[in-house]
């Protein structure tokens, strides 16, 4: 079944050319979310904080390491310069969330959607499925949000269905029931965290507008932006904000 798009104004076009020696990300415009009062699954992920991002730590799935240095990163599906993050760097990232020290919070926006049509919301749907694998299988949400990305290409060309979702889940390790959960509705025919992605991109629009607004990938370190592009130079400054 074809998803109803979210009402989501879009204003910027995504720059995918390497600009001095910072990749540019992708802008989300001016993101509006549903203009529809149903559009309500309901509660967010158990292990989502108040702005929508999914902490890993040594601790766990949904908990900040305590004295840990936070590191937020915000990721859109479709967005290239994400897929070349979340493959390089970002697994870095991961590594370090085994030991105490660094906390990753994920918040995993949506607002591309417009902008690739025939792809029948697949941002939207991917989202939606990360955070359903998060609250059911939270021990394999890196590993799906790393297939993901790296499925990004091939969703574009094509294989952007649910069974396709389902089938990157499954090669990260998601368990059968909860592949058998990744398509299911919501309310309206949505996904199931539709409203729970909406007001995770509405949030993060609002929230880094002192930091110069939001655009994919974005990285801050305890609250400070750091430079994603250089994954070096970005491992450093978290040994740095270790102090």
């Amino acid at each position: 079944m074809k998803i109803r798009k979210l009402a989501v104004a879009v204003a910027a076009v995504a720059v995918l050319t390497v600009a001095s020696t910072m990749l540019a990300g992708c802008s989300n415009g001016d993101h509006r979310g549903s203009s529809s009062s149903s559009v309500d699954f309901g509660a967010a992920p158990s292990v989502a904080d108040e702005q929508g991002g999914i902490a890993i730590s040594s601790v766990g799935v949904g908990v900040v390491g305590n004295g840990d240095v936070v590191v937020d990163v915000y990721v859109e599906p479709l967005c290239p310069p994400c897929a070349h993050f979340e493959t390089g760097a970002g697994r870095d990232l991961v590594v370090l969330t085994e030991q105490p020290g660094v906390t990753v919070r994920y918040h995993i926006v949506s607002f591309l959607d417009d902008r690739m049509p025939q792809l029948n919301n697949y941002g939207m749907r991917a989202a939606s499925a990360l955070a359903v694998v998060a609250e059911k299988s939270p021990e394999h949400y890196t590993a799906f949000l790393t297939a993901l990305f790296e499925h990004q290409q091939a969703a574009k060309s094509g294989t952007s269905s649910d069974a396709d979702i389902k089938a990157v889940a499954a090669r990260a390790g998601v368990p059968v029931d909860v592949l058998l959960l990744l398509a299911s509705n919501g309310v309206d025919g949505l996904p199931v965290y539709a409203s729970f992605v909406n007001q995770t991109t509405l949030t993060a629009q609002s929230s880094l507008q002192k930091v110069g607004g939001l655009s994919t990938p974005t990285v801050l370190v305890n609250g400070q932006r750091a430079d994603w592009s250089d994954g070096a130079a970005l491992l450093s400054a978290i040994e740095a904000a270790k102090g």
